[in-house]
């Protein structure tokens, strides 16, 4: 099978699931609707774009953890309206506000705290299988990830690539052959090399002590897997409604590679 393999590191990332009025967490690793979302910033497809609902529908997803990184908290402040007023502007218009700008159009501002969850230094291979009737081929996805349209983030916008995607097509049997091309290629070139090591700070130096790492599949990837799925996870990520923000659940298959010295297997 054809495969896109790519990097997805950075200082700072932020996953969002389920949020609860003033905390916003962050998942543990890339959510399906993050990696399409960069696909989308790559090629340039705008939010609002009918082209959205195909992107979203196109291709199976695996992601492995290199590095889990760790978790920081921001606490800051955000300019909200009364819950009286927004009351009295849902009953005026017939529904409560659906944007941040509609809601800061209300009036009679106050503050609130807030706190949003990131993940620091961490690191990912991201892994894409185009589905039969995917909107743009694996070449020219990899092609936009080189030279993308707007500027790729690791889920918001405040939180930037800390190394270049590398995206590369292979050929492979499985998951895990893919991930194994992938690697290989890369340390195949010194300065790449040079640049994802700083992202190992987590595998062991000695290589009779391997190091698990995660991978987590979407279900249409389970016969080419190449690994043991430990669990099955239910996550709210898939692309329901990109417009709305609406996602809806998606089953992932959870197991784990083991890395030796610099290789997975």
């Amino acid at each position: 099978m054809q495969v896109l393999v790519f990097t997805l590191a950075a200082p700072m990332m932020a996953f969002g699931e389920i949020a609860v009025d003033e905390r916003r967490g962050t998942a543990s690793r890339p959510t399906r609707s993050a990696v399409i979302g960069l696909l989308a910033a790559a090629l340039g497809i705008p939010r609002a774009d009918p082209r959205q609902a195909a992107l979203a529908e196109g291709y199976d997803i695996a992601v492995r953890t290199d590095l889990a990184g760790r978790l920081l908290a921001d606490y800051h402040t955000v300019q909200v309206p009364s819950a009286s007023a927004v009351s009295k502007a849902a009953k005026s218009a017939g529904r409560r506000p659906t944007t941040r700008a509609e809601e800061l159009a209300v009036g009679d501002l106050g503050t609130k705290l807030t706190r949003r969850d990131y993940l620091t230094d961490a690191a990912f291979t991201v892994l894409i299988v185009a589905r039969d009737g995917a909107p743009v081929p694996l070449e020219e996805v990899a092609s936009a990830l080189e030279r993308p349209t707007w500027r790729l983030s690791a889920g918001r916008r405040s939180c930037p690539l800390g190394l270049p995607p590398s995206p590369r097509v292979v050929e492979a049997a499985t998951v895990i052959e893919a991930f194994m091309a992938y690697d290989v290629a890369e340390e195949a070139i010194p300065e790449r090399a040079a640049l994802k090591s700083l992202f190992r700070k987590d595998r062991p130096v000695d290589a009779s002590a391997p190091a698990p790492m995660p991978i987590a599949a979407d279900v249409g990837l389970a016969p080419v897997l190449g690994f043991t799925v430990t669990r099955r996870e239910t996550r709210r990520d898939a692309v329901a409604d990109r417009r709305r923000w609406q996602f809806a659940p998606r089953v992932e298959l959870v197991g784990q590679a083991v890395a030796t010295g610099d290789r997975t297997r």
